[in-house]
């Protein structure tokens, strides 16, 4: 805590504090300094950079700075949630594919009006403002001063120099405390450390092999569909995809790539601002048009793609429960990551997605394996990659004959062959420190791949990640890579399956994981999938790990679609029945 000289004039200047006043305010700061040993207040885990162990402080934030922040609040009961997670994607079950909507899920899962109340009436009781609700209950939105924050949740915000990156930003140096009466899991947005971050990079040089149709030998537009579903007349009709982005764009980008691609009615794109401060800017262009041509790509028929667009001070659970509770899109996909930890509030809004029939198409990050400097830990940067609610996306490098034709191979995404900067890009994948093992994910052979019997193992299924043709920055085009390609390819893929799902009269697929790894079990395997077992994404960081093997591996996952054989296992229902054991996952260890 910082000295009562250096906090007290910030605070009396603050808030016009004179007289008497100075003695109130003098006696908050106490509470603050002995808030750990007071009876009724709850420490939440979390929050705090481990970087800050070997850092100093530059100096305190300024008090009157003002922050948004996105409190959490928890879920319902929570076993019979699991229970109908899945129920819902059993075929033996009366709930099969019977998904909720917002409101049902709200009614049985989310916070009660009650808690929410008390809530809000602890923000506006520390002069914090409510300036976002969510109808699922599961987030508040406040904003306020420095000095309100710290009082509220009994921390001190600092200024830190950034170990390796040049700016400084924002922490607690120490974890926040609420009243144990006021039901709030988690306080997003006390520091800017972790910044989300888009996951792609400029392609490597020319493509080898130049087998795409597009400009220069890059792949684009129905090079995909020719690759992973040959024939098919679906074309995503009737469908809509939402995109997780921390950026704008340029419209006119995807005008020029549907031009290029040779698509005669454009696919109407809508943008969905939300948070709270400055407008998106465009710094990151490219991987939002990126993900938006990739989907429409994909599936070149889709009645929208929803641009969730987030403001420079909103969190990552204000859109993703945004998009949740419009439920507007059943396939969604993000091509970025950020940290700060596993969090509850995040997996619970996944959830909702879930029991909503929303398939959630997660990016698995591009610097190769997560292990030895490199592990998988999601305070370092790389939630919310492997939360056993997210269909995780690997990568691959794909060859087709000819100039676009047909599939030819594939091997997993790897550069660490090229050195230098590209020592430690490829697919990532790698085993949770902190998920234990889904049920869906038992019962696949570990032997071969080093993977886990015993924590969550990602990616889950891969593609293309290598050599795609994307227009961006107003009117620039060229190559790009990275699993950013892979995980919007994938929604277009969903979107394929539920159109055909939809005019047969059935549901969504919802989430996919129990289907696919129920299929992977099965003698239809090599029918539905392209097992890929050639390369690896090893890097100088993980030396050994890990390889591509026959089945499922830990850079490409069960691997890529083969064709409409897979849309036809997933549609109206799996052709293998899953087995289902015990719940979808827990968390047997607390974020730090």
């Amino acid at each position: 805590m910082r000295t009562l000289p250096r906090i007290l004039p910030k605070l009396i200047s603050a808030h016009g504090l004179a007289g008497s006043a100075v003695l109130l305010v003098l006696g908050m700061l106490l509470s603050i300094g002995t808030a750990a040993a007071e009876p009724g207040w709850v420490t939440l885990p979390g929050h705090v950079p481990k970087a800050l162990a070997r850092l100093t402080p530059v100096e305190g934030l300024p008090q009157t700075n003002r922050l948004v922040l996105a409190l959490g609040l928890p879920l319902r009961n929570r076993p019979e949630l699991d229970r109908l997670l899945i129920q819902q994607q059993d075929p033996r079950s009366i709930d099969y594919h019977r998904y909720l909507t917002p409101r049902q899920f709200t009614d049985r899962f989310g916070p009660t009006v009650q808690a929410y109340r008390a809530v809000m009436e602890f923000a506006r009781s520390n002069m914090l403002a409510v300036v976002g609700t969510h109808r699922d209950r599961l987030v508040l939105e406040v904003e306020g001063s420095v000095v309100d924050i710290e009082r509220a949740f009994h921390v001190t915000l600092n200024l830190y120099k950034y170990p390796t990156e040049r700016r400084e930003f924002y922490a607690p140096a120490a974890k926040p405390q609420v009243p144990a009466d006021v039901p709030v899991i988690e306080v997003e947005g006390l520091s800017d450390f972790w910044r989300p971050h888009p996951l792609l990079h400029p392609a490597s040089g020319s493509p080898t092999p130049l087998s795409g149709s597009g400009p220069s030998g890059y792949y684009a537009g129905n090079d995909f569909r020719r690759a992973y579903a040959p024939g098919t007349a679906l074309t995503g009709a009737g469908q809509s995809v939402a995109l997780v982005e921390f950026s704008d764009y340029y419209p006119s980008d995807i005008t020029s790539y549907e031009s290029t691609i040779g698509l005669a009615t454009p696919v109407p794109l809508v943008n969905v601002v939300v948070g709270h401060g400055k407008p998106p800017d465009t710094a990151n262009n490219a991987e939002v048009a990126l993900d938006i041509e990739m989907a429409i790509a994909m599936a070149p028929g889709l009645s929208q793609v929803f641009v969730y667009e987030v403001r420079g001070l909103a969190n990552a659970a204000t859109v993703l429960s945004t998009i949740a509770s419009d439920n507007k899109a059943k396939q969604i996909s993000c091509s970025w990551s950020w940290g700060g930890g596993p969090s509850a509030t995040v997996d619970g809004i996944l959830q909702q997605m879930a029991v909503q029939g929303q398939s959630f198409f997660q990016a698995s990050g591009d610097s190769d394996a997560y292990t030895g400097a490199n592990t998988l830990d999601s305070t370092a940067g790389d939630a919310p990659v492997d939360s056993p609610y997210v269909i995780c996306v690997g990568g691959t490098a794909l060859t087709m004959d000819g100039a676009g034709t047909a599939w030819r191979s594939e091997t997993a995404w790897n550069r660490n062959s090229l050195g230098g900067a590209d020592a430690n890009v490829g697919s990532g994948g790698g085993i949770s420190a902190y998920y234990s093992i889904p049920s869906w994910q038992k019962n696949i052979d570990m032997s071969a791949n080093s993977g886990s019997t015993t924590w969550r193992n990602i990616p889950d299924v891969a593609l293309t990640a290598d050599q795609v043709y994307v227009t961006y920055n107003n009117g620039s085009s060229g190559g790009f890579a990275g699993t950013s390609c892979a995980a919007p390819l994938w929604a277009g893929f969903c979107a394929l399956a539920n159109q055909l799902s939809v005019s047969a009269g059935g549901s969504t697929v919802g989430f996919l994981n129990p289907a696919l790894y129920a299929i992977a079990r099965s003698s239809s395997y090599g029918a539905c999938f392209h097992d890929i077992t050639t390369g690896n994404n090893i890097g100088t960081n993980t030396p050994g790990l890990f390889p591509a093997v026959a089945g499922y591996d830990l850079c490409t996952g069960l691997g890529t679609p083969n064709g409409t054989n897979l849309i036809n296992a997933l549609v109206p229902a799996p052709h293998f029945p899953p087995s289902f054991t015990s719940q979808p996952a827990s968390q047997t260890a607390a974020a730090g």
